[in-house]
């Protein structure tokens, strides 16, 4: 079984960051709980890992919004580094995928990773019919996945 981070359940951390049982280590620890917090609509945990920067300009209702407007079904590290992760997040909205790909920042405030900035790439939204293969990559067709 894995996570929603693409992670098997024995190698994750995810759920233990988002529960609040450990802090990340890594940006890419932090990367993919809050990937996992933003499929699972945990925006507390969204807003607490944001820098004290962001937070500026963050609501948590802004972040509720986005996590509901969207079902993510897969990620993909693209590289990271010792302050970024640069990923695609695969995700659904009205039967098109889209994609969010982008290279994250991170700094350490207080003693602990937090997201800061990002920047976006261009990408292209795709239909998906039900016949299709599902896009998280189950093997599935998409009408006995997610759809």
């Amino acid at each position: 079984m894995a996570c929603p981070c693409d992670l098997e359940v024995q190698q994750c951390v995810c759920l233990e960051l988002i529960n609040g049982k450990r802090v990340a280590t890594t940006p890419l620890e932090l990367m993919r709980s809050r990937y996992v917090a933003f499929s699972l609509c945990k925006v507390e945990y969204l807003y607490k890992t944001s820098s004290d920067n962001l937070k500026k300009s963050l609501t948590l209702q802004e972040l509720k919004e986005s996590a509901n407007d969207v079902e993510f079904v897969r990620l993909e590290i693209i590289d990271n580094t010792d302050s970024q992760v640069e990923f695609k997040a695969y995700f659904i909205v009205d039967h098109d995928l889209g994609c969010l790909h982008e290279r994250s920042n991170f700094v350490i405030e207080s003693g602990e990773w937090r997201y800061d900035t990002g920047h976006l790439f261009e990408t292209v939204t795709k239909s998906i019919s039900r016949n299709d293969a599902c896009p998280c990559g189950s093997g599935k067709k998409y009408k006995k996945c997610h759809l």
